[in-house]
């Protein structure tokens, strides 16, 4: 028998959102968990124009070409205007 329609309702006010939870982790000593993947037109653009004129194919072959330095890539989205992401902390 499934619950009578009111009691999501009655529940859902009891529930916290997901910034609330990390407000308490950061007041507690937690670094919050990272922000999700960074997604913008601009910079698909931008790794797609530098692809291209450096003559890289998307995408990336199973093995890097040894005559393309493995940093290109980010150098020509460096020069784009695009700041190279943060290094990955893993979580300890």
């Amino acid at each position: 028998m499934p619950p009578p329609a009111d009691v999501a309702r009655r529940a859902a006010p009891e529930r916290q959102d997901r910034g609330s939870g990390d407000g308490c982790l950061v007041d507690g000593g937690v670094a919050p968990p990272p922000p999700p993947p960074f997604d913008s037109d601009a910079f698909d653009a931008a790794l797609q124009a530098c692809v291209t004129a450096e003559g890289i194919a998307t995408p990336f072959p199973q093995a890097p070409s040894p005559d393309l330095p493995p940093d290109l890539p980010a150098e020509c989205l460096d020069a784009a205007g695009f700041a190279p992401p943060p290094p990955f902390q893993p979580w300890r």
